[in-house]
């Protein structure tokens, strides 16, 4: 599908390397097609396997779970029903929720992350190192273009989310406050693989890649 992206929650460069928080995190090199079904209205898609990456680690264990009721609680309503816009309400969220980790444990973030997932143990590598370092993230607040989703139910019962999407600027500071990393808004096509648990939605893949112009 064209060469992965390695920006967007990309970190400054002595941190880039391991984690790459929101981006290159699938390996890439799988494709992902999509392509019209003739019993329903948007596309289905098949994802591929992806290459292992550097950080293969599933996201630790929370120490404070949450109960299903507590996720699904947690979550916005238009993002928990089965269905195809919720799942993109869902994939829209959990991006924004994966942005906003750093440096701090999210009990919902585990809960929402299949323990296969790379990006989801990437992005929960990232913030343990951002708390280590005393980093906390602000802005980069990302919205899908809901309307241009495409994807939905999969064969295999589970589900493929694919929109363009646009973040606003994303911030890093440090335990003083002074900013420490910076990086600029920006387009980008995001690929989100879902599955059900029980009464609420799990990632279990997320590819980033440019928007083909």
């Amino acid at each position: 599908m064209g060469a992965t992206r390695t920006r967007i929650s990309l970190l400054s460069a002595a941190a880039a390397c391991a984690v790459a928080a929101l981006v290159g995190c699938t390996g890439g090199d799988g494709p992902v097609e999509v392509s019209p079904t003739a019993d329903a209205g948007s596309p289905t898609a098949t994802v591929s396997p992806s290459a292992s990456p550097s950080v293969t680690a599933s996201p630790s264990p929370s120490s404070t779970a949450l109960s299903e009721e507590e996720v699904v609680a947690q979550l916005p309503a238009a993002a928990r029903p089965a269905d195809f816009a919720a799942a993109v309400a869902f994939a829209e969220f959990y991006l924004n929720e994966s942005q906003s980790i750093a440096g701090s444990t999210s009990p919902l973030f585990h809960a929402l992350s299949d323990e296969g997932c790379v990006y989801c143990a990437n992005s929960a590598a990232w913030s343990a190192d951002a708390a280590e370092r005393s980093w906390s993230a602000s802005g980069g607040a990302i919205a899908l273009g809901r309307a241009e989703a495409s994807g939905g139910l999969q064969a295999d019962g589970t589900w493929l989310i694919e929109a363009p999407a646009a973040m606003d600027e994303l911030n890093y500071t440090d335990g003083t406050g002074a900013k420490v990393e910076s990086v600029p808004p920006d387009e980008f096509l995001a690929r989100v693989a879902l599955t059900r648990h029980g009464d609420h939605w799990v990632v279990f893949d997320i590819d980033i890649d440019d928007i083909e112009t």
